[in-house]
């Protein structure tokens, strides 16, 4: 009977482990990123522009990314994206572009005033909109041409 008892827990633990270490995260990085495709779509039709999926996927690790900085810190929301970029296992292009929209997503969130305020993520919403919809964005918006990516993954 204390085998089986040992088996329970020890299975009772594994299951426990998993749901900290895979079900919470990402639900977790689900929900954020549907907040982010609220703000966009919101943000677009406010502002009159059109849907862009390359727009919005920058936008969502940015948003994502600043979020958890200001709810962990810097360092842990760096950490966090690159395990989050681990497990996905996009190729070198993906997983460098949408490091480079975590890291300015990051900054950007650090720099947006009010963090404590109630509205703070809609201003930071705003403020990563219009720094996407920017020309001379820092956000890395088409991988394939973007010169940080293409130094460190080639052409593909």
């Amino acid at each position: 009977m204390q085998n089986v008892t040992g088996v329970v827990r020890r299975a009772a633990l594994i299951l426990t482990l998993a749901v900290c270490l895979v079900v919470i995260p990402g639900l977790t990085v689900a929900a954020l990123h549907e907040a982010a495709r609220l703000h966009f779509d919101r943000l677009s039709d406010v502002q009159g522009a059109a849907e862009d999926k390359r727009s919005f996927d920058a936008f969502k690790h940015a948003y994502a990314s600043g979020v958890t900085t200001i709810a962990l810190g810097d360092e842990t929301a760096e950490l966090l994206g690159h395990v989050v970029e681990f497990v996905e296992q996009d190729d070198c292009l993906e997983r460098e572009h949408d490091l480079i929209n975590n890291r300015e997503g990051r900054k950007l969130a650090l720099a947006t005033p009010g963090k404590d305020a109630s509205r703070w993520r809609e201003r930071f919403a705003a403020a990563l909109f219009a720094a996407g919809s920017d020309p001379e964005t820092v956000f890395s918006i088409r991988r394939k041409k973007d010169p940080r990516v293409l130094a460190i993954c080639g052409s593909g």
